[in-house]
Formats: C-alpha cells, structure tokens, sequence
C-alpha cells in the first residue's frame, strides 16, 4: 500500500490552509528563475519546511541538466522523477507526462507534505497537480489566468481548477481564474467497435494508488490514439478515466467534446470535471447553469458551449419497464416491503471519514422493517472502507447487495424504489424525472441543481432516519414530488449532441 493514512484537507477558521512542510515542484530552469527569489524566503523561513521535486528539462544532459542550478542553493531535494519524452512524438510526450505523475506519487507518499506548490504551465506542474489533488494534499498555484494562445492555456488553466490557493501576476488574470464504470459486457452486447482495453484499476484503495491508476490510464490510451486515426475524443462527466483521456488527446492534437461540464458538486469531481473543460474544444453541459458557469467562471469562448441537457435521462423516456412484481422476484425481494435503495461513494477530500459515513447509513436503515437494496460503491479512493461495512452488515434483516446493476436492471430500480439515499448523482439528476423521493447525505453533490424530490441531511443518522420517514410517509411531500420539473432536460439530448458533433465534423 502506498498510502496507508488517509487524509483529509484541513482548513482553519479564516479558511487560511494550516500548513508547514511545502514541497515545490521543479520541471525548467523558467519556473526555478522565476520562482528562485520566493523559494529562498520560504527556505529561510523557520515556519515552513521547503523541499523540491526536481523532474523535466532539469534532469536532461541535453537541456543543461540545470539541477545544478537547485543544488548549489542547498535546497534539501526531496527525490528526482524522469520524465523525458522517448522520442519527439506528440504521443511520447502524453506518456512522459504519466510517468511524471506516477514518480510524483510515489515521492509525495515518503514525506508529510501539507502543500504542493506549483508555477506555471508545464505538463509536470500539471501531473503534479492531478497526484496532490487525489491525494487530498493542497495545492498553491502560482501565474495562473495567463493568456498564451497555446496547449499552454490548457494546461495552465487546467492546473488552476485542481489548485487551493492562487498567486496571479494581474487583476486580470485574476478574474479570469475566479471567474464503478459500466461492465464492458453491456458495451459489447450494444455491438459498438472497441478500439481498446486500458486496465486502470488502482492497486489498493489508498489516494497514491489511485494518482498512479490515472498515469498508467493516460499511457495506455495514448498508446490506443496513436494507433488509428481519431478526429475527436468524446467524453462526459468528471472521472478520472476522462481527464486521463482529455491531457492525452489535447498532447497529440484531437479535438475533445466534453459532456455535463460546467457542474458543481462540492468535490474533488469539480477539479477533475473543470480540469476536463479547460482541454476541451467542444462543450455539451446539462443546463443554462452549467453553461454559464463554463462561460463566466472557466473563460470559455461562447460559440463553444451547447446547452443539451443531461444524457442519462434519454433512456427514461422511452424505456420498457417491468412490473414491481417481476423486479422483485428477480432480486429476491420482499414484495410486501417497501424498497430502499442505497448508493453511497467515497468523498476523495474527506476519505479519513468513509467507514463513519456509511455506518451512519447502515445504523439509520436498520430502523425500518423494509428491503435495503446497496449498490457497490465506485472504485474511487475509500471505496473499500465502503466495502468492508457493508460486508460486516450482511446479517442485517432484508438486506441485500449487488457489486454492480447493469443499466437496465438499475433504471428499474429506481423505477420500483420508494427511496433512494446516499450521494449518488443519479438521485439529483435522473430520480426528479420518476418522481421519487431522495435523500442526499454528505457533500459530494454540494452546488448542483436540484429538483423538489431532495431531503439533504448531513452523515448524522437520526437525520437519515428522519428523512426516510418523511420519504415513505409523508403525503404532501408524495403530492409535491408527482410535480417535480427535472432541472437537467427532457430527455433529447442525445439528438443535440449529434447533431453539434455533425456541425463540427462538417457532416451537416
């Protein structure tokens, strides 16, 4: 295991971030000279405990191995990652960059650091940001809301959405930065064209393993992009798996349509979700929210957003469902009982707390003579604590477990369910267009729109459990709910989005 205590970013009062060991990251003789007068401050200060990550150009013969340079300042150098493109290919670089992010990891698990400062818009600034963010360790970005009219603003821009702190060189730029997945067995019985397989899963359910899973992700699709001729990578949401995908398309050049940017949840999935945005050339997000969140907030040019609504909820408005009867019998339910479904996932910044969440959950539904139905969690980093109480609990009367409901299965579900809790998004964004009641526990989905089907609680079990009894038995919030408007479309979306990536392709 690579990180054996998990952490959690930690604020005080004055939401100043308490701190002490500070590790700056190092990748070109430009951000070590523009940065060199600040480092020696922090080096002399007896508050703060400075250390370099040196990797990049510092480290090639080529480039002047300018390590020298850091190493005559006695800087204490807290270990030294190669990342040095093979050869000059656009692909080479992409890889180079993930095997920056593994080293970084590695080296970020050795040493308590409590801030991760960065400079720039270097692609190693970058694998530095995505490691320190999944690792919950803060991050300070330096020259941020530049304009260079280049990959450049990409990346700097994408580093941006993943930092705590921001240092910018002008008001300007100020404003400017201010302002499970799917069974493959479900995407080969639709007969779609796998271009490729990247495993990606992280070794163990540590932060560090899952920074290492996204670099080893990034090196095998960029291997997959190089061996047919892609137009435009298409991709939704706020995965890793996505943002590995959008640094490796935007390296090598293709185009990249992003769909649902420009949500807020409250979670490490806006860093990645906004991350994904900064890359993208296209943009498909759910609501006019979104939208001019992407618009005003991320600087996006408008002529490139598309308000589409939210996909998920095309496939409800043509679905077959089954009967409670027959949904039950093939779940082995109790059709006499009422049908709580959970579905609870990790919080990357508060992973310490996971096990406490979901035991707050298993002591609230333990009140109520009902089948409880939970979902797996997804793999995100705290996924196993998740795992492990749930197994501890399966004694629990009427309880049962699914690692995983295909598509169909799982829409049925929330078809026959009489309540849905925890803090999956399917809950806000597709629940609201079934009428049925949800309780959001926590702050994953903090910001996102949502309808008049939500009870919000916090991780406090006499809370759920108040909430559960309103779900099951309050009739004027039943007679609310039959009302309910979903905030995030009619369920047309995948019409829009082809006919945009039509336009875009010159097909139209």
């Amino acid at each position: 295991m690579l990180n054996k205590t998990p952490r959690s970013i930690v604020y005080s009062e004055n939401w100043e971030l308490i701190m002490n060991t500070i590790v700056y990251i190092s990748g070109t003789r430009a951000d070590f000279g523009l940065m060199r007068s600040t480092l020696v401050k922090i080096h002399q200060s007896s508050e703060f405990d400075l250390k370099f990550i040196i990797t990049g150009m510092h480290l090639s013969v080529q480039h002047g191995y300018t390590i020298t340079e850091i190493e005559k300042e006695n800087f204490e150098i807290l270990g030294k990652v190669e990342s040095s493109p093979q050869d000059d290919s656009t692909a080479a670089m992409s890889i180079s960059l993930a095997n920056c992010m593994i080293g970084i990891t590695k080296l970020l698990t050795e040493t308590n650091v409590d801030l991760v400062l960065l400079q720039g818009d270097r692609g190693e600034q970058l694998a530095a940001a995505i490691a320190a963010s999944h690792m919950n360790i803060p991050i300070c970005h330096v020259s941020g809301g530049d304009v260079t009219g280049s990959i450049d603003d990409k990346i700097r821009n994408a580093i941006s959405m993943f930092a705590d702190i921001h240092c910018n060189n002008t008001r300007s730029t100020f404003v400017s930065v201010s302002n499970f997945v799917i069974p493959i067995t479900e995407i080969e019985k639709e007969n779609f064209e796998i271009l490729g397989k990247v495993e990606s899963s992280p070794q163990d359910d540590s932060t560090a393993a899952m920074s290492i899973s996204l670099a080893n992700c990034m090196i095998g699709i960029t291997k997959l992009l190089t061996e047919t001729n892609v137009d435009l990578v298409l991709l939704q949401g706020d995965r890793g798996e996505q943002l590995a995908a959008a640094i490796a398309a935007s390296h090598m050049n293709i185009p990249i349509c992003h769909v649902s940017g420009g949500d807020v949840t409250g979670s490490i999935d806006d860093k990645i979700r906004n991350a994904i945005s900064m890359f993208a050339d296209i943009h498909c997000p759910a609501t006019e929210f979104s939208a001019n969140r992407l618009i005003g907030s991320l600087n996006i040019k408008q002529h490139q957003v598309h308000i589409v609504g939210e996909p998920g909820l095309d496939d409800l408005i043509t679905f077959n469902f089954i009967n409670r009867a027959e949904l039950f019998e093939k779940l082995h339910l109790n059709e006499g009982l009422p049908l709580i479904l959970i579905i609870q996932h990790p919080v990357t910044s508060e992973v310490a707390d996971t096990a406490d969440h979901m035991l707050a959950i298993i002591d609230a539904i333990s009140n109520f003579t009902a089948n409880k139905l939970i979902v797996y969690p997804n793999s995100d980093a705290g996924s196993q604590e998740i795992i492990n109480v749930i197994e501890a609990h399966e004694s629990l009367e009427n309880l049962s477990s699914v690692r995983n409901l295909e598509r169909d299965e799982f829409i049925n579900v929330m078809k026959h369910c009489d309540v849905m809790i925890g803090n999956s998004s399917a809950g806000i964004v597709e629940a609201p267009s079934l009428q049925k009641p949800v309780i959001n526990i926590g702050t994953r989905q903090d910001g996102r729109l949502q309808a008049n089907n939500i009870i919000n609680v916090n991780y406090d079990s006499k809370q759920i459990t108040a909430a559960i009894k309103k779900a099951l038995n309050d009739e004027t919030f039943h007679k609310l709910i039959q009302n309910t408007k979903n905030p995030y479309g009619e369920g047309n979306s995948s019409e829009l989005i082809f006919s945009i990536l039509k336009r875009y392709m010159g097909n139209e």
